[in-house]
């Protein structure tokens, strides 16, 4: 098992993943079980005014998207399909353990956002803003 400090954390929820709801962290941790299948566990500390998002995705019972930034705010985050493990209340804090997969990108997130923005019938200026919003934001759509 690897262990990388989470630096960034978004979950992703919506019939085409388009409600993002970025999650203040207090600390973080995501760990590779290495187990040959993608298994990821991810751990975030955040502050308690999460605690409702978090339970009712988890009495959903279905796996969602969040996007996870491992190690340096820089870097491009990663996509998994998460669901909810465990929630401990503390007295001002809320840990949330997830278990999910790493998504594989087969694309650049440019070339995914670009196809899903073009597949929408967006062009021209239009197509241009709603782009660099989502490339500012590495929105990356659902996979079909």
């Amino acid at each position: 098992m690897k262990t990388f400090k989470l630096v960034a954390l978004t979950v992703v929820v919506g019939e085409e993943n388009e409600n993002r709801h970025p999650i203040e962290l207090l600390d973080g941790l995501i760990i590779n079980q290495e187990d040959g299948e993608n298994h990821w566990t991810i751990e975030a500390l955040v502050e308690s005014k999460y605690v409702e998002l978090f339970q009712e995705l988890d009495q959903e019972k279905q796996p969602f998207t969040i996007q996870a930034t491992i190690t340096k705010s820089s870097n491009d985050p990663a996509t998994f399909k998460v669901s909810v493990a465990k929630i401990t209340v503390f007295e001002h804090t809320v840990s949330i353990l997830l278990d999910g997969i790493l998504l594989a990108r087969k694309l650049s997130i440019a070339e995914t956002i670009l196809e899903d923005l073009i597949s929408r019938g967006l062009e021209g200026e239009q197509l241009l803003e709603h782009f660099k919003e989502r490339i500012h934001y590495k929105t990356i759509p659902h996979s079909k």
